[in-house]
């Protein structure tokens, strides 16, 4: 069996097994295993359709039963399925890791949870092609490459300690420079240390760790610097808690936290920015305070869009996403936007509602060189523009992309042989504020469209609830926010405010605000140099994005046109760049597939909210062919991530599928 050959060719060692058994055979002398590939061949050959199992010496499997998938519920699943992962005729999973120097564990029945086994040193499993009763072995996730180690809660649950390391601790190279260190600070700083004792701890790792070490008063600049920071705030504030995933001998932060929308920056907003929100949020019939801030921030983004800018020639043009389930509230935002653009004089503002082509945004552009984009259902968009065959859209993130890099110099469009047809914008100044259901983002995302720039430049704010109901307050429009709206975009900062003569104002910083925008942008530039290609893509653009914010917030904050970029307003926008980084990188983790039919399930899992009809499963997921999607909901339903059931209606039995875990 050609695949007993491969185990064995890549180190495994493998146990013959008569056809249908979940034994090793004893015939022909097999019954010890072996890598002995003539002796494993021929035995095949006078064997046919029989099983392959491998020693699970060195490995550990674990082993979960449909009676155990309540317990697979409960725990961090994402860590389960770092490694190879494989069904079992029975419905249940294998789930592989690697053990460790100084393990010794051994196999295990029911200890972990009702249904969980352990097989480890002594042990065996059956892998593919296996055939039990009918039904394959089949491999979720190949075994290739490293298996991951195995994760310290499941050690624990099984009272194993992780075994002591080597007391001689790597060396930290030159080429590393202060990085390093700086992520040890920070680590410290978490765990609640003071400057003092984060000095004495650095003193000791960069005695021990570094080659050469440097100068004390490195450490001391260091430890200082991270000590003015509260610890439950080290992680927003620099960015230091993510350790290199592949360096075991240095000490691991806590888990990464979610990714909760920062609702402290709803009560931190300038008074005329929130006298907006208020006003949003009152005259909704659901009213939803994430949708509600992304919209206002690109309302304000395109007011002051070609007035101001600050020291690093920063613009406030911004393209921000709202994400919310179908039936939410959506497009109220929208509506009030509009309403606001339409009182303080800003019409021409108002950019279409739909994109045609990228011929079209450039002509809107080119016909008022301030746009603002609303759009409804750009998760949709942004899929189709991927698609080569819609050729009229495939080129808009592109145009996109380069108007939104352009807001500080001169953008040429496409060349033509007629001249006249070639577009030429003096800073153009684009925002975009779209809304759409998650899934239509999230599903549609790969390692390209997250390393191409545009998903990165998003400011992604997501609400996951639908909110009840309610009566609308009526109420005026707020004065003061038409006149501050009105008042920027007529402003003529140094003698045009069209440009046509004249420069945006340059918005100072404070120096507080300054030092700390400059240490965030070499926290995350640390940070770029460790990261995998995209998480370094997409945290790449937050300093950026975190100065768009805090520009916009002066500007909302100043009553005399005369901005300065505070402290808090940094903050401010820190806040909300990291919060939508990590939105964004935690969905692609559950989202990014390397394979299209991997694609094609998690596409199919994130459409099943908790619970949703056969029917309704189907009109949503129309890209797929019914053999496809069957294939998929059944990969699932073995898995324990779903459940299909049938429900009784006054008329006939309906199917139900729904949910059994929040991640793949």
């Amino acid at each position: 069996m050609e695949a007993a050959i491969d185990y064995a060719t890549n180190g495994f060692r493998v146990f013959p097994c008569r056809p249908n058994a979940k034994q090793p055979a004893t015939a022909h002398g097999c019954l010890d295993a072996t890598t002995d590939l003539e002796t494993i061949e021929r035995w095949w050959s006078e064997t046919p359709e029989a099983n392959v199992a491998i020693a699970t010496d060195d490995l550990f499997v674990l082993d979960v039963d449909p009676a155990g998938r309540p317990w697979v519920g409960t725990v961090n699943y994402d860590d389960l399925m770092r490694g190879a992962m494989t069904t079992t005729p029975r419905g249940g999973m294998h789930y592989w890791f690697r053990q460790t120097n100084g393990q010794d564990l051994h196999n295990t029945a029911g200890k972990v949870a009702v249904g969980v086994d352990t097989r480890a040193n002594g042990g065996y499993v059956l892998v593919p092609p296996s055939i039990v009763n009918g039904r394959p072995y089949t491999w979720l996730a190949e075994l290739e490459g490293e298996l991951p180690t195995i994760p310290p809660w499941l050690l624990e649950l099984l009272d194993v300690r992780a075994p002591i390391r080597d007391t001689v601790a790597e060396a930290i190279p030159e080429g590393s420079r202060n990085h390093v260190l700086a992520r040890f600070a920070g680590y410290f700083r978490r765990s609640g240390m003071v400057e003092s004792e984060i000095l004495a701890s650095l003193r000791v790792i960069n005695q021990v760790r570094r080659r050469p070490p440097v100068d004390d008063a490195e450490l001391a600049q260091i430890a200082g610097s991270v000590a003015r920071y509260e610890p439950d705030f080290i992680e927003q504030s620099l960015i230091m808690s993510h350790f290199d995933n592949n360096a075991d001998d240095e000490p691991q932060p806590a888990e990464e936290p979610a990714a909760a929308f920062p609702a402290e920056c709803i009560d931190a907003m300038p008074a005329v920015l929130r006298e907006a929100f208020d006003y949003v949020t009152d005259t909704a019939i659901k009213p939803q305070p994430a949708l509600t801030l992304g919209a206002l921030l690109a309302l304000f983004g395109a007011a002051t869009g070609r007035k101001v800018r600050d020291d690093y020639d920063t613009r406030t043009n911004v393209m921000i996403l709202g994400l919310a389930p179908s039936g939410s509230g959506k497009e109220h935002p929208r509506q009030i936007n509009k309403q606001l653009m339409l009182t303080a004089g800003m019409e021409m503002v108002n950019g279409p509602e739909r994109i045609g082509s990228h011929a079209g945004i450039i002509a809107s552009v080119a016909h008022h060189p301030i746009r603002l984009f609303q759009l409804d259902e750009i998760g949709r968009l942004l899929a189709t523009m991927r698609d080569p065959k819609a050729s009229h859209l495939f080129n808009v993130g592109t145009v996109l992309m380069q108007l939104y890099s352009s807001a500080n110099t001169i953008w040429t469009g496409d060349a033509y042989a007629d001249l006249s047809k070639v577009k030429t914008i003096n800073q153009p100044h684009v925002c975009v504020y779209g809304t759409s259901v998650p899934e239509s983002l999230y599903g549609g995302l790969s390692p390209e469209n997250l390393t191409d720039g545009l998903v990165g430049r998003l400011l992604v704010l997501q609400s996951d609830d639908v909110p009840d109901r309610r009566k609308p307050i009526t109420t005026g429009i707020p004065f003061r926010v038409t006149e501050t709206l009105r008042a920027w975009y007529e402003f003529r900062p140094n003698g045009g405010g069209n440009l046509d003569h004249g420069e945006p104002i340059v918005v100072e910083k404070t120096a507080d605000a300054d030092a700390r925008h400059e240490e965030y942008c070499d926290a995350v530039n640390s940070r770029h140099r460790d990261e995998s290609n995209i998480d370094a893509a997409v945290w790449s653009r937050a300093p950026e994005k975190a100065a768009k914010l805090a520009l916009i917030f002066a500007c909302a904050e100043s009553v005399d046109l005369a901005p300065r970029i505070t402290l808090d307003a940094v903050n401010w926008g820190i806040r909300l760049a990291n919060y939508s980084t990590r939105l964004v990188l935690q969905a692609a983790r559950n989202a990014i597939a390397g394979s299209e039919y991997e694609s094609d399930l998690k596409f199919v899992f994130g459409c099943v909210r908790g619970e949703i009809s056969q029917r309704e499963l189907t009109r949503r997921t129309q890209r797929l062919k019914q053999r496809e999607r069957q294939e998929i909901l059944a990969d699932l339903q073995s898995s324990g991530a779903i459940e299909i059931v049938q429900v009784a209606t006054a008329t006939k039995p309906k199917t139900v599928i729904r949910k059994r875990r929040n991640t793949l």
